[in-house]
């Protein structure tokens, strides 16, 4: 589980505490959405000037970077005070720097999910009631004090037929207040989708259907039981990997038990070398474990943060905590395979169909300049020369593409990618330099060489298929050729252009709706003042006439899309 500093709101004694350190429940649980809304509500304001200053028009607001970042501190600390569901969910965020601006996501990743732990007393009468036995007629010895807390649940160590075990146990009343909080999430994405189309929100509702999944199961220790199994299956044979066995008839949706493995966290530097362990190797180690479980099996430990990964006797990696995982079908594994084999291969342009093919990008996208974007970030990722440092500037400035025309992961890959996060972030803490593809680079080409994982058809199968495709291109080519001689070609323009042509449009049209309406109030006026003789309806009529097509001649004309936020 992991170990950082608890949430300063929750820890803080005062009318939320009791006196023996218990949280004492503030709000009654209807009042939650509520608060939950009204806490986010002035940043929710915030974003959406990003887009349109006037919130249902205008430019996107300006901003300075020093504002991004007095946001992002502010943001990182509401989230942490409203509990499990956002703090999970901004993590996730945390990883995805092709949605995110760098200047949220680096105060995203320090935020953390640790909690004070709840009594021990509750933990006891949790597991009675799901049990329907009392404590000590289930344990040998059950200790009150847990050895690690976070958000969802927190771990007990006790003794079971003489054998050491870890019993999680699930917080209470944790089960409603995620609903709730989904829910409220749910309400929020619906309200940017409802005025705000564009490729952003769209990316946001992937995110966002993963992760309700995945919390939900998280929640039922059952299922994690079933993932335990299916992982121990997996690494069965490989020596290197320990997966603590669950204790039969200790599983229940809320308490559940494994057997309990001994080890430093991976990230303990000073552990690790007392153990005699190679860092390189531990790193070789750990990467060739999550490239067969994302390629080989299709099934993946989608939490693998330091609290979660214990290094043990012999350099062998136990992996703990399943609440999180993820399948991924044999379709989208195999194209994902192939990003990877052409990234070895440095070969861009296959890249950027795999995204296509993934849809992972609009098809109406410009492939040029995903091309461009995608063959720089590829190069000064394999660069033996550049800092991590000197990458992430580089990179940012190439990733405002990504911002503007953001790639949708497809749903299986949303925690795929937290957890490639994750165990890059491991390699940082032992190579100030350490660059993910380079280094996975020698340890993919072995993959693919021990194991037929790209195609596993007969090589005759594939040569009928390459000649079709062959044949495919050679009768596209001509009927293109035909085309262009009958001067049939139709060329589109690209959406960056539809917009600045829109802004233009639709500026004038402001105008001309202005001076249109001035008019309209004005001849009103003088139609009243004729029937009637009343000199009331000039006076009131002529001013406004005025100052309509005052403020129609000074409208301005947007004749490009201004892009001061970072996030267009």
């Amino acid at each position: 589980m992991p170990n950082s500093a608890p949430d300063p709101t929750i820890r803080r004694k005062g009318p939320a505490e009791s006196g023996d350190g218990r949280r004492v429940r503030l709000f009654p649980p209807v009042l939650r959405p509520v608060r939950v809304f009204l806490r986010l509500l002035p940043f929710l304001v915030s974003f959406a000037r990003d887009f349109r200053a006037h919130i249902f028009f205008g430019p996107p607001a300006d901003r300075t970077e020093e504002e991004h970042r007095r946001r992002a501190v502010e943001i990182t600390a509401t989230i942490a005070s409203l509990g499990a569901t956002f703090i999970k969910g901004i993590q996730v965020l945390a990883v995805r720097e092709d949605l995110i601006p760098l200047t949220y996501t680096r105060e995203f990743k320090r935020l953390q999910d640790q909690v004070p732990p709840f009594p021990g007393g509750e933990a006891r009468s949790t597991i009675q009631r799901e049990f329907g036995k009392r404590v000590e007629d289930l344990f040998e010895r059950f200790d009150a004090e847990p050895i690690a807390a976070a958000s969802i649940g927190q771990v007990h160590r006790a003794r079971i037929d003489g054998r050491e075990v870890a019993v999680k146990v699930l917080r209470p009343g944790i089960e409603e207040q995620v609903e709730t909080d989904l829910a409220v999430l749910a309400f929020i994405l619906f309200l940017f989708e409802t005025f705000l189309d564009n490729y952003l929100v769209r990316s946001f509702r992937a995110i966002y259907d993963e992760f309700s999944r995945v919390i939900r199961e998280e929640m039922d220790y059952r299922l994690e039981a079933k993932n335990n199994r299916r992982l121990r299956a997996m690494f069965q044979d490989d020596p290197r990997v320990i997966i603590p066995r669950c204790a039969e008839g200790f599983v229940r949706r809320r308490v559940i038990a494994f057997d309990f493995v001994e080890g430093v966290r991976i990230d303990d530097r000073e552990g690790v070398a007392a153990l005699g362990v190679d860092p390189r190797g531990l790193l070789q180690t750990l990467t060739e474990i999550y490239l067969q479980m994302a390629l080989r099996h299709g099934f993946v430990h989608a939490d693998p943060h330091p609290g979660n990964l214990l290094v043990c006797e012999g350099g062998r990696i136990a992996i703990l905590d399943y609440g999180m995982a993820v399948d991924i079908d044999a379709e989208t594994r195999k194209e994902m395979l192939r990003i990877v084999f052409h990234v070895v291969r440095e070969d861009v342009d296959a890249i950027v169909d795999s995204f296509y093919r993934l849809k992972m990008v609009d098809p109406e996208i410009n492939r040029a300049t995903l091309l461009d974007a995608a063959e720089r970030l590829l190069h000064i990722r394999i660069r033996t020369d550049a800092t991590p440092r000197q990458i992430r500037e580089i990179a940012l400035e190439i990733l405002q593409t990504f911002y503007r025309f953001p790639l949708r992961l497809p749903e299986q890959l949303v925690y795929l990618s937290r957890a490639a996060a994750l165990v890059e972030g491991i390699g940082y803490v032992y190579d100030p330099n350490f660059n993910a593809i380079r280094f996975g680079t020698p340890i993919v080409r072995d993959l693919l060489l021990k194991e037929p994982l790209l195609d596993s058809e007969p090589l005759a199968e594939r040569l009928k298929k390459g000649g079709r495709a062959a044949l495919r291109l050679a009768r596209g080519v001509a009927r293109t050729i035909n085309r262009i001689e009958r001067d049939d070609i139709r060329v589109r323009i690209h959406r960056a252009d539809i917009d600045e042509i829109e802004a233009l449009f639709t500026s004038l049209m402001r105008r001309l709706l202005a001076g249109l309406l001035a008019t309209i109030v004005a001849a009103a006026g003088v139609a009243v003042y004729l029937h009637t003789g009343l000199a009331r309806g000039l006076l009131f009529s002529l001013p406004l006439a005025a100052a309509l097509l005052f403020l129609g001649a000074f409208l301005p004309l947007r004749r490009k899309p201004r892009r001061k936020s970072p996030f267009l």
